[in-house]
């Protein structure tokens, strides 16, 4: 199960860069399009952790039934 908990950190990571990155472009006024591309790529990323969970916990399930 290391796996998986390996896989979330990464994705937490890979979440908080593509948030953080996406506003400093917001600040330093590159153009929009590409801030709003990371925030995008930050809020699927977000929705793939609870996903990642439930797959977790399905194999834990399976594996003590």
């Amino acid at each position: 199960m290391r796996k998986y908990d390996s896989i979330q950190l990464i994705g937490d990571i890979l979440t908080g860069i593509s948030f953080v990155t996406g506003s400093i472009l917001n600040l330093t006024g590159a153009p929009s399009m590409y801030g709003q591309i990371l925030y995008l790529i930050g809020s699927l990323a977000l929705t793939v952790h609870p996903t990642i969970k439930i797959i977790r916990r399905t194999k834990i399930n399976r594996n003590t039934s």
